[in-house]
């Protein structure tokens, strides 16, 4: 199951808000999404439904039952 984070990039180091639960090892997949208007919620809430927009639909539905 994919889970998504908030979280800070500063310098090479991530930091995530919260602590994973259950989660001791994992791949992960890095978006950094520029914090240009200072907004980084809503930024990051645009670029999920976005994604979320693209996957959800009837097209795709049959990777669903994987």
């Amino acid at each position: 199951m994919l889970v998504s984070y908030f979280g800070t990039y500063d310098d090479g180091v991530i930091k995530l808000s919260e602590k994973p639960e259950g989660i001791s090892h994992a791949r992960v997949i890095i978006t950094l999404i520029p914090d240009e208007e200072g907004n980084e919620n809503q930024a990051t809430m645009k670029l999920a439904e976005a994604v979320f927009d693209e996957w959800d639909n009837d097209v795709d539905s049959v990777y669903d039952t994987l």
